[in-house]
């Protein structure tokens, strides 16, 4: 999984209407962050450090297209634990 596609993906999620997405990189804590809200709520974060990117970008890819059906399908994205 590339990053590029970490970022397409949070953009077409960002196009829809509420949604806003930030995707974060600290360069000096070397942690990229991922925040999802929903009508000013915030409905899903997850953060890595970037050493460890390769096991956990996928798992933001899989988290990212679920929220990606959901908006699709015009549904509210449910907060996640």
């Amino acid at each position: 999984m590339e990053f590029g596609q970490i970022m397409e993906k949070a953009i077409e999620l960002n196009e829809y209407p509420g949604v806003d997405v930030f995707l974060c990189v600290n360069g000096e804590t070397q942690v990229m962050n991922l925040l999802v809200m929903q009508n000013k709520s915030l409905v899903y974060q997850n953060r890595f450090f970037i050493q460890n990117r390769k096991e956990k970008m996928h798992e933001f890819a899989e988290h990212l297209d679920k929220m990606l059906e959901v908006a699709r399908c015009g549904e509210t994205i449910t907060q996640t634990e």
